[in-house]
């Protein structure tokens, strides 16, 4: 029988299996755009294929978005967003993520224009549940079934036809609205959890921004005010390791990381104790602590002997550096030991250090809770979709 194991008890009777063009009125694809047709800002926004993934609406980041001259927004209609729905089916080469074939909402009141390998479609509401469809794209048999009819090499891709010959099961429109809402509410509650994780990211990164200033200063035990902050170079409180090659080691029990984080794990050390790593090359603006044994590629900085201050006050200072003003490479992103050496940092005595840590501490922590929470309704969202979708 074509039914969900989880299933709402007043429905009954098998579904029934369409393909999802069988639900689609129309659609228009992206359009090409070269490096001529964008402008820092206009009215005209280009939806990129990295909005659209798992959450069900358009994501855009204001501070990434792509705009489009008007004359070109006026000559290219025949994709300018008027759908309901946007999908992509080309994927990016970077980051290589599978987002082909999410389906997602958007709220169209600005003149947005599709980029190529988005699309947007236009559905029958008589015969779909707008939330069903999108819901159903995030399912685990969906996401695994895109993977088989993705074509290309250099420019990896689903065709038009293979996508709206996806079949799937679907019950009565009132079954499919009572899941949608059932499913939205859990989606509701996510984006509660991740606005705010968003806040207190925003507040830390407020709060950061006064104690650095020394707008907000700290007090010794006795509530007397520390000492004055000193300028110094990195060079002059901690020593920059190299990486190593790992290849001949055996597989062990100690992480091995490099600037895209864990690679895989060995049976000798590179180093042991509290350390901050930052990128040589690649990925230069990912400061990482670390505590115990590691080793780390050719790619990756660590460090060690720490002189009057704490690794962990090592690692908030690394995360206000802007690493990419000190790049040394034109192509891919690069840092030398002596570079890094010579950035001048404010450094408060050990004390004041230890009351900073501290309280940055206890809001990462809160932060790390949130993101907990987030993940693990996401998992638990995940699981009634496999068992409430045939």
């Amino acid at each position: 029988m074509s039914v969900p194991k989880l299933r709402f008890k007043e429905f009954e009777g098998d579904w029934i299996k369409k393909c999802i063009g069988d639900f689609v009125i129309s659609h228009k694809g992206g359009a090409s755009l070269t490096p001529e047709d964008f402008v820092k800002s206009s009215s005209c926004e280009v939806i990129p294929k990295k909005g659209i993934g798992s959450g069900g609406w358009l994501a855009t980041d204001p501070s990434d978005s792509v705009y489009c001259h008007e004359d070109f927004f006026e000559k290219n209609q025949r994709s300018v967003v008027d759908s309901t729905y946007l999908i992509t089916t080309l994927r990016d080469l970077v980051p290589s993520g599978p987002s082909i074939g999410y389906i997602v909402k958007y709220k169209g009141e600005k003149k947005y224009i599709l980029a190529q390998g988005v699309y947007g479609l236009k559905v029958d509401y008589n015969k779909i549940y707008d939330d069903f469809i999108i819901n159903f794209s995030n399912t685990l048999k969906y996401r695994r079934y895109m993977q088989t009819i993705m074509v290309g090499s250099t420019q990896v891709h689903v065709r038009n036809d293979d996508f709206f010959s996806v079949e799937f099961f679907v019950p009565s429109l009132p079954e499919q609205t009572k899941i949608a809402n059932f499913l939205t509410t859990i989606d509701d509650y996510i984006n509660q959890l991740t606005r705010k994780h968003e806040l207190l990211t925003q507040y830390k990164k407020a709060v950061m921004q006064q104690i650095f200033s020394q707008q907000l200063r700290f007090k010794d035990e006795n509530g007397e005010d520390f000492a004055d902050w000193e300028e110094k170079e990195i060079k002059e409180i901690l020593t920059i390791g190299n990486g190593r090659d790992y290849k001949h080691l055996a597989s062990g029990d100690v992480p091995v990381f490099g600037t895209g984080g864990l690679m895989t794990m060995v049976d000798k050390f590179l180093y042991e104790g509290e350390t901050v790593c930052i990128g040589r090359k690649g990925t230069i603006d990912k400061p990482m602590y670390y505590k115990g044994k590691l080793w780390t590629v050719d790619t990756l900085f660590f460090t060690h002997s720490f002189n009057n201050v704490l690794p962990k006050f090592v690692f908030i200072l690394f995360q206000r550096i802007n690493w990419k003003e000190h790049n040394e490479a034109s192509g891919v992103p690069s840092l030398s030991k002596s570079t890094i050496e010579k950035i001048n940092v404010p450094l408060p005595d050990v004390a004041e250090q230890k009351k900073i840590v501290g309280f940055i501490d206890a809001i990462d922590q809160q932060l790390d809770q949130l993101q907990q929470q987030i993940n693990q309704i996401k998992q638990y969202k995940q699981g009634l979709l496999q068992q409430m979708f045939v």
